[in-house]
């Protein structure tokens, strides 16, 4: 892979600006995936920009104010397993799918068109964990501690920390190097990674600290 190609002004504006409303996107369908599983399990969660809570729930105000049965608590910590769980599986899904299309595209055409740059795109959200570390680090740095949906993942299952974390971490950085190596040609690559770093975090600050809070509060 080389990196000595000329970098593309026009094309990184392009790549950045949909690589940012992409990042965008792929914050609320994980959070999406969280508050659809918890829906189809009978509870009444609330979604916001950042997170699902369940403040209008009656079942939670039981909980809280303890005249709930031990049953119902134990089927409680298995129903936020699977809650939890489809956020994950959400993210997967759709950067699987991105990188599936992006098999089958290159069967047809070697070309960087529209529709590869669609599936790159998509197959970004392999590239999640990989991301929450990043913001993980930096949140210790500052003081405040991060909790990720793998963490409860890994909890109910009695998986050893950060175990199902890393590994998905590795794989989505190992699969989206294979996407960067086979599906970007050396002429576009130092305008691709650039346009991934700049887009990918202003599209998480965009998202999380002011277009968020505004839009789905």
């Amino acid at each position: 892979m080389r990196l000595n190609s000329q970098f593309d002004t026009k094309k990184f504006l392009f790549y950045s600006t949909f690589i940012l409303v992409s990042v965008c996107f792929s914050i609320i369908i994980h959070k999406l995936g969280h508050f659809v599983a918890a829906k189809l399990l009978g509870y009444q969660p609330t979604l916001h920009y950042n997170k699902v809570t369940f403040e209008k729930d009656n079942f939670f105000y039981l909980l809280k104010e303890g005249s709930v049965s031990i049953t119902l608590k134990e089927k409680l910590e298995t129903h936020k397993l699977i809650w939890s769980a489809w956020g994950i599986i959400t993210t997967l899904l759709i950067g699987s799918i991105g990188f599936i299309g992006l098999l089958i595209q290159n069967t047809k055409s070697a070309k960087f068109n529209n529709l590869t740059f669609f599936f790159i795109l998509l197959s970004l959200n392999l590239l999640r964990n990989a991301a929450v570390v990043l913001v993980m680090f930096s949140s210790n740095l500052i003081g405040i501690r991060s909790v990720c949906d793998e963490f409860t993942v890994e909890t109910a299952l009695n998986l050893p920390p950060f175990s199902l974390f890393l590994s998905l971490a590795i794989l989505g950085l190992l699969i989206f190097s294979i996407v960067l190596i086979k599906f970007v040609s050396s002429k576009l690559m130092k305008t691709f990674i650039f346009s991934l770093i700049i887009g990918g975090s202003l599209g998480s600050i965009l998202w999380l600290f002011v277009l968020g809070p505004i839009l789905v509060k």
